[in-house]
């Protein structure tokens, strides 16, 4: 996340307090996965990580502006891919 803060497309959109203090939210909450299983699902073979995370977390949602290749699969294992506003908008409920 503070990588992807930095991205210049972001930068205009994103105060680096704001990220910077939500990282640190967000590693307080955090799950540390190891052991990470192998895969070969995803269109982008470079995703493939990504998805092995949340398999190795049984995370609940991947969320990913990645239009490529991730939100086609819609779900992986029992983890629900979506966009940030379908996140917002399920926790918000």
């Amino acid at each position: 996340m503070l990588r992807a803060s930095r991205y210049p497309k972001l930068r205009t959109r994103l105060e680096l307090n704001a990220v910077d203090e939500a990282v640190r939210a967000i590693r307080k909450l955090a799950t540390m996965v190891s052991d990470l299983p192998v895969l070969d699902i995803s269109p982008d073979p470079n995703d493939n990580f990504i998805l092995a995370i949340a398999q190795a977390g049984q995370a609940d949602l991947l969320v990913t502006g990645d239009k490529r290749g991730l939100l086609d699969l819609v779900e992986h294992g029992g983890t629900r891919i979506v966009t940030a506003v379908a996140a917002l908008a399920r926790v918000k409920g």
